[in-house]
């Protein structure tokens, strides 16, 4: 029988929040990608949707929630998520969240422990990498309103030096990273030492509750690092390396992705 998808909105302290819900049983909570908004589990909520309750709720300033003029940090989704989360009186969940999502559901669980069962973390971000640092200077530096004068500028240099696919691609980055705001805020446009400040990698080992990582293989080495310095340092969790995921491994593999997570949380 075709599953029954439900779309709420909530008007939560920080700002009004949309959700897609669907099935009955244990709580769980999907908290999307920088780039995307809870649509990106739809393929996950269709099969998951049998045997739990599912909640995937555009975060602060993403997709149909509200996108308030706050100062937007890792701590204030998780606030935010605190507060939807009493709003609907879901006293102990799982979590599940991808990149950003994912950070923030680690970093939730690490201020209310008692209130995670278990955590699916898909190609998370969140602890230090030197890498992460040199590629997200070049990306705050195209977010920068001046980037477009500086790229016209070169543009006839890089004809002369046969860059001229280098500076498509620098624009066409440009052009997808402005099409995601809010993440742009939370990477590209707060201060390096604020961005630190919220990385987990002291605090990891704290975790006291199942933990499993979810990683393409096919994924660029940095985030694979990503991934196994959470599976190291994290108490009691598991990395599972998907041979030929990538970073789209949510939209080519759901139903693996899904099998996954339901064999981890034991339903």
């Amino acid at each position: 029988m075709p599953l029954l998808f439900r779309n709420s909105r909530i008007r939560l302290t920080p700002g009004q929040i949309f959700w897609r819900e669907v099935g009955q049983g244990c709580p769980v909570v999907f908290l999307h990608g920088g780039q995307h908004d809870g649509s990106q589990w739809l393929p996950l909520l269709e099969k998951l949707g049998q045997n739990y309750h599912c909640f995937a709720p555009d975060l602060l300033g993403f997709g149909d929630s509200e996108n308030p003029k706050v100062h937007y940090s890792i701590q204030l989704q998780v606030e935010c998520l605190g507060a939807y989360l009493d709003a609907l009186h879901l006293e102990s969940v799982y979590l599940v969240g991808h990149s950003v999502g994912a950070w923030i559901a680690a970093s939730y669980a690490l201020q209310h422990r008692d209130r995670v069962a278990g955590l699916a973390l898909i190609s998370p971000l969140g602890v230090a990498q030197n890498s992460d640092r040199d590629r997200w200077k070049t990306e705050r530096w195209l977010v920068n309103p001046i980037a477009p004068l500086f790229l016209q500028i070169f543009a006839p240099f890089a004809k002369i030096f046969g860059l001229g696919q280098r500076l498509k691609a620098l624009r066409q980055r440009r052009a997808h990273l402005l099409q995601f705001p809010t993440f742009c805020k939370l990477l590209f446009r707060r201060r390096a030492a604020e961005i630190s400040a919220e990385l987990l990698d002291n605090r990891l080992e704290f975790l006291q509750m199942p933990v499993l990582i979810l990683q393409g293989a096919q994924e660029d080495q940095n985030q694979i690092t990503a991934s196994q310095t959470y599976a190291k340092l994290a108490t009691d969790a598991k990395l599972s390396l998907i041979n030929q995921g990538d970073r789209h491994l949510l939209e080519t593999m759901p139903d693996l992705v899904a099998t996954e997570i339901e064999t981890f949380f034991g339903y």
